[in-house]
This record gives C-alpha cells, sequence and structure tokens, in this order.
C-alpha cells in the first residue's frame, strides 16, 4: 500500500513496475490488457501522486507560515523594517492562494498573525503620518517668527502657509488635533498682530488722507474764498467719513483738525460779511434811488 508514510520508499518499486510493463507491451503489444493486476500499479501511481500533490501543498502552506513567523512582532520603533517581511508574508499568501485558490486560506494556520501585522503596521504608519504632518505645522508657525510693525507686511506669507497647514491637519484628522500643535498660540498670536498692524497702517492712511486734504486747502482770503469751497467740503467729508469708521476719538489723531476748522470760520465769515455788505448795498441804493423830494414829487 502507498500511504503519505512510504510514499518516498515506494516510488522505486512503482517505477520498477511500470518500466516492467512498458517492457511487455513493447515486447508483447498483444499481451496489453492481460495483466490481471494492472489495476494495482495504477492506484499505486494514484496514490503516489496524491501523496506528491500533497506533499507539495504542506510545504508551500509551511512556506507561506514561516514567511509569516518571520514577520514577528510589530512595534513603533520597528514598524519601517518589518514592511518587507509583512509583504514578502502577503505575496506567499498571494501566490499559494493562486495556486491552489481561495480556500487554501483556511489551512494557513497562523494567518490571523499576517492579518494583525498588516493592522498594526498601517496603524504605525497612520500614526507616523500624524505626527510628521504635526511636526511641519509645527515647524511653519516656527517660522513665521515675531511680527512686528516694520515686518508684518513680509510675514503675511509665512501665516497664510502656517494656517493653511493648520486647517489641512484638522480637516484630516478632526479639532482634536490641535490640541498636539504645542506652539499653536503663536500662531494664533502672530495673525493677530498682523491683523492689529494692518489696522493701524488703514488708520493711519485714513488719516493721512484727511491731513492732505485739510492741507489742500491752504489760506482763506476775501479774494479767494469762493473758489476754496470744494476744497473745504472735500476736507470735511473726508474728516466725517474718517469719524464714522473709527469713532469721534480719531479726530484727536488729526494734527491739523484745527486747521479745517479756521477754514471754514473764515470761509463762514467771509460769506457772512459779503451777505452784509450785500445787505447794506441793497439799502443804501434804496435810498439813493429816492432822490430829492420836492412839493411836486413827494406824492
Amino acid at each position: 500500500e502507498v500511504t503519505a508514510d512510504n510514499y518516498t520508499e515506494k516510488k522505486a518499486a512503482i517505477d520498477a513496475a511500470q518500466a516492467a510493463y512498458d517492457a511487455l507491451v513493447n515486447a508483447y503489444e498483444d499481451n496489453r490488457g492481460k495483466v490481471d493486476n494492472l489495476s494495482v500499479l495504477t492506484a499505486a501511481k494514484e496514490a503516489y501522486d496524491n501523496c506528491v500533490a500533497a506533499a507539495q501543498k504542506a510545504a508551500d502552506i509551511a512556506v507561506v507560515e514561516k514567511a509569516i513567523t518571520d514577520i514577528g512582532e510589530i512595534t513603533a520603533d520597528n514598524y519601517v523594517e518589518k514592511k518587507t517581511a509583512i509583504d514578502a508574508a502577503e505575496s506567499a499568501r498571494d501566490a499559494l492562494k493562486e495556486k491552489y485558490g481561495e480556500e487554501i486560506l483556511g489551512e494557513i494556520k497562523n494567518l490571523s498573525a499576517l492579518t494583525a501585522a498588516k493592522e498594526a503596521y498601517e496603524g504605525f504608519v497612520a500614526a507616523g503620518g500624524k505626527l510628521a504632518e504635526i511636526a511641519v505645522l509645527k515647524k511653519a508657525i516656527t517660522d513665521i517668527g515675531e511680527v512686528t510693525a516694520e515686518n508684518y507686511t513680509e510675514k503675511k506669507a509665512a501665516i497664510e502657509a502656517a494656517e493653511s497647514a493648520r486647517d489641512a491637519l484638522k480637516e484630516k484628522y478632526g479639532d482634536a488635533v490641535l490640541s498636539e500643535v504645542d506652539n499653536l498660540a503663536a500662531l494664533n498670536a502672530a495673525r493677530t498682530a498682523y491683523d492689529e498692524f494692518v489696522m493701524a497702517a488703514t488708520k493711519a492712511a485714513d488719516i493721512a488722507a484727511v491731513e492732505k486734504a485739510i492741507t489742500d486747502i491752504g489760506e482763506i482770503t476775501a479774494t479767494n474764498y469762493t473758489q476754496k469751497k470744494a476744497a473745504i467740503e472735500a476736507a470735511e467729508s473726508a474728516r466725517d467719513a474718517l469719524k464714522e469708521k473709527y469713532g469721534d476719538a480719531v479726530l484727536a489723531e488729526v494734527s491739523n483738525i484745527e486747521t479745517l476748522n479756521t477754514a471754514r470760520t473764515a470761509y463762514d465769515g467771509f460769506v457772512a460779511a459779503k451777505i452784509k455788505a450785500a445787505d447794506i448795498a441793497a439799502v443804501e441804493r434804496a435810498i439813493t434811488d429816492i432822490g430829492e423830494v420836492t412839493a411836486e414829487n413827494y406824492a
């Protein structure tokens, strides 16, 4: 009998019987069907082939199991180096499945260890990626440096780059990840400082525009006050817009605001004086128009 325990030793006997049968057939072709126990040889060969196939399958499974065992424990310190072993075990598993079909995987005793190793590796990769992305954000924040009145315009790009990195990290991992960015407060402070400097610069420019409008009025005289009306009104409009935007207190920062007040007072004075002079002239003209009053014309 050919069994899994003796099939290797039986090979020589099977080969010898097959050779004897082949020689008999070659010598006496008409005796091909006259060997009474030929079926025993056929069965022995089939049993041998089955044992060989089973042994090969077992060997193939053992290769996969060893590849899985060789992976060992996956830790935060070695997961990078373990990738090669995991890939090799997965390749061996896939080759086995390709050769014997999906059901062969049920015969791999430690297949779950490969699944666990893969999951552990991917977990460490994800964690490592997260830490790397946090490090990128922290460096972007550090690269901003101090934001001052002298450099805030140059710092805009660095602040926006750090904010983009922060938003991408939050989008990927959720709000909670920001608690792991230990210098996030520095980004918030940089943004606040930048915004304050922008606001201060805008305010200063707005004040300067009002001051220039006032300066452009020039001196108000009896001969030019009518031409100065447009400049005075333009300066007053600029002043009112400034007050509307920043509040009454901002007028104290307009260095020549009194010049505008003086110009308006002078203009109004000249206008009033002209009206008064016109009124007096009208009265004088009315008196002149009376002419001489006589007995003939008094009525």
